[in-house]
C-alpha cells in the first residue's frame, strides 16, 4: 500500500485507493452466501435473554390518601387550636345570663327576610342548583337548632355560644349571596 492509502481523516475514514478497492472487493462477493451453521437458534435465545425495559408506573394512590389524611388531621387541629385560642364572647352583662331566646327572636327576624330575598334574587337558578343551596341551608338550619338546644341545657358554656354564633354567621352569608350571577357558585 502506499502512503495516500493509509490516510485516514479525523473521524477514522479511509481516504483514496483503499476505499476503492474495498468497494471492488464488496462487489465480488455471493449476495446469496449462507452461514456455516443456522444461527436463528442462538438469535432467538439472545431475544429471549433480553428483558425489555418496561416503564416503571408509581402507584400515586398511597401517597394522595396520606396527603389528604394529613389535610384533614391539619384542618381538625388548627380548628380545635383555634376554638381554645379565641376568646369568648361577654356572655355575662351584670348579673344576667345569655338570653337565648331573646336573641334568637332578632336572629330569626334577620334570618327569615334575607331567606325571603336570596329566594326571590335567586329564583332563576337551574332547579338542581337551587336544590343543592336550599339543601346547605337546611344543614345550617339543622346544625344551628342541634346547638341552640345545647345551649338551653348549658346557658353558661362559652364555646357552645360562640359555637353557635358562628352558624348564625355562615347562615347569614349564604343567605346574602346572589347565585343568579356568574362566577358565585359554591
Amino acid at each position: 500500500m502506499s502512503g495516500q492509502d493509509k490516510i485516514q481523516d479525523k473521524k477514522g475514514h479511509v481516504d483514496g485507493a483503499l476505499s476503492l478497492a474495498l468497494a471492488r472487493e464488496l462487489r465480488q462477493l455471493n449476495p446469496e452466501m449462507e452461514p456455516s451453521r443456522d444461527l436463528w437458534p442462538a438469535i432467538e435465545r439472545g431475544m429471549a435473554q433480553y428483558v425489555q425495559p418496561t416503564k416503571k408506573r408509581l402507584n400515586w394512590m398511597p401517597y394522595s390518601v396520606a396527603a389528604s389524611l394529613l389535610i384533614a388531621v391539619s384542618a381538625l387541629v388548627s380548628n380545635v387550636v383555634l376554638m381554645k385560642q379565641q376568646t369568648a364572647p361577654v356572655l355575662v352583662q351584670g348579673t344576667d345570663i345569655f338570653s337565648l331566646d331573646e336573641n334568637q327572636v332578632e336572629y330569626l327576624k334577620v334570618r327569615n327576610t334575607l331567606k325571603d330575598q336570596f329566594m326571590e334574587t335567586n329564583r332563576m337558578l337551574p332547579l338542581a342548583t337551587l336544590d343543592d343551596l336550599n339543601h346547605n341551608i337546611q344543614i345550617l338550619e339543622d346544625a344551628r337548632i342541634e346547638i341552640e338546644s345545647q345551649v338551653r341545657a348549658n346557658p353558661q358554656d362559652a364555646r357552645l355560644i360562640e359555637l353557635l354564633m358562628r352558624i348564625h354567621a355562615q347562615e347569614i352569608e349564604l343567605l346574602k349571596q346572589d347565585y343568579s350571577k356568574s362566577g358565585q357558585f359554591m
